[in-house]
């Protein structure tokens, strides 16, 4: 018990050093698609066992974002694990979905067949330390975390749901462009 209790104080305390840590993170031309294979493939038993369906639906003609793989997947794994943990056991599935938005952005949804969020929680999902989990089973940083690692993408993330009808998150980062006519770009072209 002590050894269990001392592993959840040591995640605990990780968490909030990733939440307080500013470091600057290098981005560069990143796949998508490819960040999302690996994150299924980390999480897919865990899913499989609590009864839950990951499925992909990943777009073929992605441009690469800007971004650092390692912390996208972070983002991916944060929320594939609250969705699952939404469902609360009882199943379901959970939809990862790849696409190019209107504007050219890079987007990223995560679907779940669970409870759904209400309005008054949506509003504070990404604040620090705020969770409507059962004490020592969550710390509220998950989502801080989340949030402050697509601000450093430049990116945005949404969230669209109604109690009863499940939740969607929505992350869209900016593309690489093409030319490098863009400030942003600077990593991702001086490789190529």
């Amino acid at each position: 018990l002590i050894e269990k209790e001392t592993q959840r104080c040591k995640t605990i305390i990780e968490n909030l050093m990733k939440f307080a840590r500013q470091e600057k993170t290098q981005l560069e031309a990143t796949d998508v698609n490819r960040v999302v294979e690996d994150a299924v493939a980390i999480v897919n038993h865990q899913m499989e066992l609590n009864r839950v369906r990951l499925v992909k639906d990943l777009a073929s003609d992605l441009p690469m974002a800007h971004g650092n793989g390692n912390q996208l997947q972070q983002i991916l794994l944060n929320l594939v694990l609250n969705a699952q943990q939404a469902m609360e056991g009882t199943g379901g599935k959970i939809r990862i979905t790849t696409g190019r938005t209107g504007d050219g952005k890079v987007e990223v949804r995560i679907s779940d067949t669970g409870p759904g969020i209400p309005k008054e929680i949506q509003a504070r999902l990404f604040e620090p330390f705020f969770t409507t989990k059962p004490a020592g089973k969550g710390t509220g940083l998950g989502l801080s975390v989340t949030y402050g690692i697509v601000k450093d993408h430049k990116g945005e993330i949404l969230v669209e749901s109604e109690p009863g009808q499940g939740a969607t998150f929505i992350i869209r980062f900016p593309p690489v462009q093409e030319g490098g006519n863009g400030n942003e770009n600077a990593n991702g072209n001086a490789n190529g």
